[in-house]
């Protein structure tokens, strides 16, 4: 094998291997594209490049048809039944200039077929040809799985809530029972929390899904415009963080400090970004002691705070949280684990707000949720 990679204008940075037998032929293909930027795989024959192919992938393919060691029909016979290969282009050169012997390539699904001996232009002309249509293509094809991604998100939480409906009214039903005993009064009871958190879960996970396609259209529409702009009266968020507190058995822990302003964000989004911190906070602070919301206006942009006495974190565990929300973009790669703080940051970026991290006084967290556009 030899790869050569230095920089060129024309194929600069693209990988191509040249598979053909004969030496010289092999040296002046390399030397022609590596002239023009391209990284370059050599082989000597099909069965080589079979196993080259097994530790590199080029996104293009120059094979001669005719080789003593596995030919090129062979080996782009192969190429078409490996998954890894799909998609990338695959041009026969060969000294066989028949219009049987092109059609027969042309069927096997090569994208291209040239003549020995073949001008330095037409081969460029080919090679960028082919490697434009990889590239639209490929667009296509990632547009079109994020479309079915997003509507397979879409129909996901009704499919799977509907069952936990089920469960749930089999186990109120049960407890309607004055008969029942103890035992499976509190089995009953635990089903009942179970398809709760697992119906919040689902809706969890549909939101998130959700603001990572809206977010990614936003990232292709400058400027990002936010999902919604009503604002959330201080009633309304104030009865929704009490109702989350009493989910959690911390209702006397929790106080709040409310702007009498609307908050500028769409009700159900605030109060779910408002039920993730707070979960968070009540899950990582002990019983009794104070978990507080806070929302004020200064120099015209607003700020949702929450500040639990937790454990006392270090500045590179504060740190750490920033870098994991930066490390991962993709709303669908975030571990399951981290799919709270995901939502928080997601939903906060989707109406113009940044997520920051802080140590609190005397320990704690602090999560600061700011307005960065108007």
């Amino acid at each position: 094998m030899n790869v050569v990679s230095p920089e060129g204008p024309l194929l600069s940075g693209i990988h191509i291997m040249v598979v053909e037998d004969d030496d010289v032929i092999n040296e002046l293909l390399t030397d022609l594209l590596v002239l023009e930027g391209a990284e370059v795989t050599t082989a000597g024959s099909g069965n080589q490049a079979r196993a080259l192919l097994a530790t590199v992938r080029p996104q293009l393919i120059i094979s001669d048809v005719m080789m003593p060691d596995g030919d090129g029909h062979e080996l782009l016979r192969s190429l078409q039944a490996d998954p890894m290969f799909d998609g990338v282009p695959f041009i026969f050169l060969t000294a066989r200039s028949e219009p049987a012997d092109q059609r027969r390539g042309m069927n096997l699904g090569a994208d291209d077929y040239l003549v020995k001996p073949v001008a330095r232009q037409d081969l460029l002309d080919a090679v960028r040809a082919r490697l434009r249509r990889s590239q639209v293509a490929g667009f296509c094809q990632r547009e079109l799985d994020a479309q079915l991604r997003d509507e397979n998100a879409r129909r996901m939480p009704a499919q799977l809530i509907a069952p936990l409906h089920t469960i749930r009214g089999a186990a109120e039903i049960q407890l309607m029972d004055a008969a029942l005993d103890r035992g499976n009064r509190e089995l009953a009871e635990m089903i009942i929390s179970a398809t709760d958190r697992m119906a919040r879960s689902v809706k969890r996970f549909w939101r998130l899904t959700e603001l990572h396609a809206t977010l990614r259209r936003a990232a292709a529409e400058k400027p990002a415009r936010p999902v919604g702009d009503s604002g959330t009266s201080r009633a309304r968020l104030a009865e929704g963080a009490e109702a989350i507190a009493a989910e959690a058995a911390r209702l006397a822990d929790f106080s709040a400090t409310l702007h009498p302003v609307p908050f500028p964000m769409e009700e159900n989004d605030l109060l779910l970004l408002t039920r993730e911190l707070l979960d968070n906070a009540f899950r990582y602070s002990p019983p009794g002691s104070p978990v507080h919301l806070a929302t004020h206006l200064e120099n015209g942009r607003w700020t949702l705070s929450v500040i639990d006495r937790g454990h006392d974190l270090a500045p590179a565990e504060v740190e750490s949280m920033h870098r994991w929300l930066q490390g991962f973009p993709d709303a669908s790669s975030r571990e399951p684990q981290g799919m709270g703080l995901a939502l928080v940051d997601s939903l906060a970026r989707a109406h113009g707000f940044l997520v920051k991290f802080a140590s609190a006084q005397p320990t704690g967290l602090k999560v600061t949720v700011s307005q960065t556009v108007r």
